[in-house]
């Protein structure tokens, strides 16, 4: 699953370790390791995808993509956790608000429903990017720069919600952040451990 996100990294036009890393949330060591991995199957060279690693991401896009048309519609299951806060102090600040209310039809409560995923359910979450999603801009206020996130209507265990993908994340694919006008863990009576489906 790694070697995987590694190859959409580069495709992403991330070719340093340090950048993989830092956006998977992983060691440089595990970067390296399946790069050399990757190199060796012949899908990448000299940090690049070769035209054989793009045409296993094609192929790879493709299979997706017919499968979720078959499906009218994607579904992404996890498990509830706590994060360190982030989400409510920056659904907090206006510009997100009503960012959000605009482009997803309802004003977030101030915090975010953080799911971990697991490995079929982070392949699932990590070609998010072939859905049409909403792309809200980011702003400076008072001297700070805060960045742009992708949003996508959802429904959490039935609940209106919406997935929120900050372009600035701490957290990696096997992560899925999402906002909803209700606090969700009491509306759904959710506590760390319990799963929950989101359905697009």
């Amino acid at each position: 699953m790694l070697r995987l996100l590694i190859l959409i990294e580069l495709l992403r036009g991330k070719n340093t370790q340090i950048e993989i890393a830092d956006s998977l949330k992983v060691s440089q060591q595990r970067v390296s390791y399946n790069l050399r991995k990757l190199e060796k199957e012949g899908l990448v060279k000299g940090k690049k995808l070769t035209a054989k690693g793009q045409e296993f991401l094609l192929k790879l896009h493709k299979e997706l993509s017919n499968s979720l048309l078959e499906r009218k519609r994607m579904e992404i299951e996890g498990v509830v956790f706590s994060g360190v806060g982030e989400g409510k102090k920056f659904l907090s600040i206006r510009n997100y608000k009503e960012g959000i209310k605009k482009k997803l039809g309802f004003s977030p409560f101030e915090g975010t429903l953080n799911i971990r995923l697991d490995e079929k359910n982070t392949k699932k979450r990590a070609f998010l990017s072939s859905l049409s999603f909403e792309y809200l801009k980011g702003f400076k206020k008072d001297g700070k720069e805060y960045g742009g996130t992708y949003l996508k209507k959802c429904f959490i265990n039935g609940v209106e919600g919406g997935i929120i993908i900050p372009i600035k994340s701490r957290y990696g694919y096997n992560v899925l952040e999402v906002v909803s006008p209700y606090f969700l863990r009491e509306k759904l009576k959710l506590k760390d451990g319990d799963k929950v489906r989101v359905v697009l």
